[in-house]
Order: structure tokens, then C-alpha cells, then sequence
């Protein structure tokens, strides 16, 4: 057996060759390896398979916006003739909220920078 630097590599690597995935299969076997090894162990494409409820349907939509920056930036409308109304509010708003949580971890949600974006029109914040 190949040795792995990371432990959960093989035991990734086990549980993946120890049955065959069928199609129906896949979404348990991405969500088991989210509850088991974290969000670190999926790829983007298993990350919005999850979201949409289809492998498939993720798949499409990055080979059809070409990479998960540009598929970010879709609205809704340019979303409907790929997906359903539904799925498609719920990417839109998944996406803004990593892009949300990005942008508050980069800024410190609770310093100076984070205070003066959301107050732009203040000015300069003091910190005392």
C-alpha cells in the first residue's frame, strides 16, 4: 500500500476502493468525507455538487462559466437556463456568503478596517 504523508489520505483512499460508487452513491460518499475529514478534502466541483443536490449539474456549470471566480460573479437570470429558479438562488447566496466571510476575514470583523467599510461615507474611524 502507498505510504501518504497525510493519515487521511490512505484511509481516504480506503474508504474510496473498498465499493464501487454508484451514481446515487456519490453525494453520501462527498457528504461522508465532509463530516469526516472537513471541507479540505473536496474539491470546488464537490463543494457545489453538494449545494445543488447534483454532481452533474455542478459539473456543467463550471465547464459552462469556465472557473468558480466567473461562475461567482453570475446573477440568477444567467444562472436559469443551467438550473432551476430554487437552485439557483441558493448558489447565488452560498456564493455571496464565502465571498462575505472572505471579506471579513481579510478585514478583521471587529477592527478598523472592518468599521470603516461598512461605514465609507465617515471617514477615517478613530480607535482609542
Amino acid at each position: 500500500m502507498q505510504q501518504h504523508i497525510f493519515p487521511f489520505v490512505s484511509e481516504l483512499d480506503e474508504l474510496q476502493n473498498s465499493s464501487p460508487l454508484s451514481p446515487s452513491s456519490h453525494c453520501s460518499s462527498v457528504q461522508e468525507r465532509l463530516a469526516t475529514y472537513g471541507s479540505e478534502a473536496l474539491d470546488t466541483t464537490e463543494h457545489l455538487g453538494l449545494i445543488l443536490g447534483s454532481q452533474k449539474q455542478a459539473d456543467a456549470l463550471l465547464k459552462h462559466f469556465g472557473s468558480l471566480t466567473v461562475l461567482a460573479r453570475a446573477s440568477v437570470d444567467e444562472l436559469l437556463p443551467l438550473i432551476s429558479r430554487s437552485k439557483a438562488l441558493r448558489l447565488v447566496s452560498s456564493l455571496r456568503m464565502g465571498a462575505v466571510a472572505l471579506r471579513e476575514e481579510r478585514l478583521g470583523a471587529d477592527g478598523l478596517l472592518a468599521r470603516r467599510w461598512e461605514c465609507p461615507d465617515r471617514g477615517a474611524l478613530k480607535s482609542d
